[in-house]
């Protein structure tokens, strides 16, 4: 089975850097709200206000075959992302997050 290899231009390199840079941006704006007692729900809630609002995208996640939220996250030892839950409030000592920002057709990959 083939594969064709795209070649990147600078352009789609530079929105590609500038989508990651984005995402980088709500990681470092939501850390702080990372506590426990926090449902990741309100996480979500705060990354999607962030996003829309302050860097004026919209985010990729959103509606992504049918996805409903703005980030995936995991909690301790929960190997996959999940859909956010309002029930979830157990005291986390680790937090993964993906947030995706498509800028046109671009992601950071």
């Amino acid at each position: 089975m083939a594969r064709d290899i795209i070649i990147k231009s600078v352009e789609d390199i530079a929105m590609s850097r500038r989508a990651a840079q984005l995402a980088a941006a709500v990681l470092a704006m939501i850390e702080p709200h990372v506590v426990p007692g926090v449902s990741t729900d309100e996480l979500d809630r705060i990354c999607h206000d962030y996003i829309v609002n302050v860097q004026g995208i919209t985010p990729a996640n959103v509606g992504y075959l049918g996805y409903p939220k703005t980030i995936l996250t995991s909690v301790n030892q929960v190997v996959c992302h999940g859909i956010q839950s309002v029930a979830h409030r157990e005291h986390f000592s680790v937090v993964r997050e993906y947030c995706g920002h498509g800028i046109g057709a671009y992601a950071p990959v």
